[in-house]
């Protein structure tokens, strides 16, 4: 099982294919620049099951406020989520640094362009959580 399918499973997270591919937010992340320099970045997007009334709520958000004065701390937002977030990265984090091997890019991935030559080793191998 791939580390994220694992971790989310742990997690009870239900993991979906882009709802959008088209709409390339990967592409247009922060983290993409980062992926072009060879640097590994995570980028999540969360969805809700389509035809939804939160999926009908998050699609009018963003029409009216993603990047637009309105779109500041005042918005309401899902702490309880946002909280269940920050441990599922976290050992997402520390299952991908603790493998034997560095992640590496899927053969037939269009991101494999981008893939830094290894660097060399060091340290004891082994994170842990503090």
């Amino acid at each position: 099982m791939a580390p994220l399918q694992q971790v989310a499973a742990a997690h009870g997270v239900m993991l979906v294919p882009d709802p959008a591919p088209n709409r390339m937010l990967f592409t247009r992340s922060d983290q993409y620049a980062f992926i072009r320099k060879g640097v590994p970045a995570l980028s999540f997007k969360f969805s809700h099951a389509s035809g939804s009334p939160e999926e009908r709520m998050l699609k009018a958000w963003h029409t009216r406020h993603y990047h637009a004065p309105s779109d500041d701390l005042r918005q309401l937002m899902d702490r309880e989520a946002a909280a269940k977030f920050v441990p599922l990265l976290s050992d997402l984090t520390l299952t991908v640094a603790n493998m034997p091997e560095r992640p590496r890019w899927n053969d037939t991935s269009f991101f494999r362009r981008f893939a830094a030559p290894p660097v060399e080793e060091g340290g004891s191998g082994t994170l842990e959580h503090r």
